[in-house]
């Protein structure tokens, strides 16, 4: 008779085993490496931390403004934590949050342990780094709402930003966990997503709090706006996260094998700091397949000619429905973050930049195409700079449109945001010249860091001189946040002053630098050089 397991044996298997692999992993490591990383880390985020509290010195808003975010902030930031919602929904309907090796699973989801077990032993340490990212988030949310602010003290504010950025991270990731362990079809994640958004949408819209996400946003407005719903909105993350560890058992081992392979692959490619081949296995994880029948049909307007234009733009109509809604929720991002930027919150700015360099990373994909298989340009009958320059018009024209999309939305979020004291300000036409500078830096950027992670790239040059890699990747991001400068210059200058005078110039640098960018992809070499 074989003897009988117990619970107790297979976890003290399990602890045993994981254990000694943990030893292993530290035996390898180099200690003073490691202290150097945890100092430079802690170091730079005391630093940022700081650089923050000084940075937003920004001016207080009116009291008839403090009492506008007394009545709509819970509802405001409830939707950004029904947004979180319906992504970890959408994320765990594709085998998300968790992330297992692949060793694991074939060696522990095929053993005689209980599954759930094994699954949350692996979600409680993932739990302590979403805890961990969501107080930091809290933290900088808190000092950046304190100026604005200043009816009460800098630690009220931290304590509701930690207090609402947990519970806004436990409830991205218990939606994802739920949605990985209940196995629930993607069409199904999507609609309980839509239906959560717009539920916090009409509390925002009537000036209730009937959505647990708004219960949720309540935390945040904790200083201003004390209410019994805060404690609802933490049992509500909490909850997910409940449910989701409850039914452990029932992850699916095909796709956590498939996501294991997956996310191996990632953290290579992210070590190498290969942003090419991040964004390529992201959208492997994400499911993001071309659609086999385009959106609309792109016209051949002439016999010969414009190939790339005409290309991209057949790349474009095959977007994935979960790329488009990407795509355009980033657009509303720019435009919101630009104008409450505007009003008086400048660190916007970069959320606003951001966003708008993770577009460009998508509308330049036809460039990212010829750069990928170098062999197919070189049998093109143009120099291999002309070829990738072509491919620049189609994503600047996209670019455009989603920009005029943003502007749109920054011109109902400025109206809606009282002008503080000390700001002056933006006239549209400064924020028309921002959608053009945008459309020709976002693309111009988005090719230079396509370019710089093209696949011939030196392996040993990466890995010793991995800053060098670091400042290649950043360029880009630096490039996009010139062509916000504008709006940053024209809400300081004082009204005898003209403001579009002073933002053109402001803007020249961008549009400097973007030519630059083209004037160095022409003279490539077909070689790659």
């Amino acid at each position: 008779m074989s003897p009988t397991r117990t619970p107790s044996a297979g976890r003290d298997a399990l602890d045993a085993l994981r254990n000694r692999r943990r030893a292993q992993r530290l035996r390898n490591l180099d200690w003073v490496d490691a202290l150097y990383r945890a100092y430079v880390i802690g170091i730079s985020s005391m630093a940022g931390l700081v650089l923050l509290a000084f940075v937003v010195g920004d001016a207080a808003i009116s009291p008839h403004a403090v009492a506008d975010v007394r009545a709509h902030g819970p509802a405001i930031a409830g939707g950004v934590v029904a947004l979180l919602v319906a992504f970890g929904l959408r994320s765990g309907a594709h085998g998300g949050p968790l992330a297992f090796e692949a060793a694991e699973v074939h060696h522990l989801f095929l053993a005689p342990v209980d599954r759930g077990l094994v699954v949350r032993t692996s979600a409680y340490r993932q739990l302590r780094g979403v805890l961990a990212m969501g107080g930091f988030g809290g933290v900088v949310a808190g000092i950046a709402a304190s100026p604005r602010i200043p009816s009460r003290s800098t630690g009220e504010w931290v304590v509701a930003g930690i207090a609402f950025g947990v519970a806004a991270a436990l409830a991205a990731w218990g939606s994802a966990l739920v949605a990985s362990t209940r196995r629930l079809p993607q069409i199904l994640s999507t609609i309980i997503g839509l239906v959560i958004v717009g539920w916090s949408g009409a509390d925002l819209a009537f000036g209730t709090s009937t959505s647990p996400a708004t219960w949720v946003g309540h935390l945040a407005l904790f200083p201003l706006r004390s209410s019994v719903l805060s404690v609802a909105g933490v049992a509500f993350s909490v909850a997910l996260v409940a449910v989701g560890l409850r039914g452990a058992n029932n992850l699916s081992l095909e796709p956590v094998l498939n996501r294991a392979q997956l996310v191996r692959s990632l953290r290579f490619a992210a070590t190498m700091q290969d942003l090419r081949a991040v964004i390529n296995l992201r959208r492997q994880l994400a499911h993001e397949q071309s659609r086999s029948r385009p959106w609309f049909r792109v016209r051949l307007a002439a016999p010969t000619g414009r190939a790339s234009w005409r290309r991209d733009w057949h790349g474009i109509a095959r977007w994935p429905g979960a790329r488009i809604s990407r795509v355009l929720v980033l657009s509303l991002v720019v435009g919101a973050s630009s104008a409450a930027a505007v009003r008086g919150t400048t660190p916007l700015f970069a959320v606003a930049a951001l966003a708008a360099y993770v577009i460009a990373l998508d509308a330049v994909e036809g460039l990212a195409q010829e750069v990928d298989h170098p062999d197919r340009g070189n049998g093109v009958p143009m120099p291999v700079g002309d070829l990738y320059v072509a491919h620049l018009a189609a994503p600047g024209a996209l670019v455009a449109v989603l920009g005029a999309l943003g502007f749109g939305v920054g011109l109902l979020v400025a109206a809606a945001i009282p002008l503080p004291h000390g700001v002056h300000a933006v006239s549209p036409i400064v924020g028309a010249a921002v959608v053009l500078a945008l459309a020709a830096t976002a693309p111009a950027a988005g090719a230079l860091s396509v370019y710089l992670s093209r696949p011939d790239r030196d392996l040993a040059v990466a890995m010793l001189n991995p800053r060098l890699v670091t400042a290649q990747q950043v360029a880009p991001l630096v490039v996009v946040a010139l062509a916000f400068v504008p709006l940053i210059v024209a809400r300081e200058v004082d009204p005898p002053a003209n403001p579009l005078s002073a933002a053109l110039v402001a803007g020249a640098p961008a549009l400097v630098v973007a030519f630059g960018i083209v004037t160095f992809l022409r003279n490539r070499r077909t070689d790659l050089g």
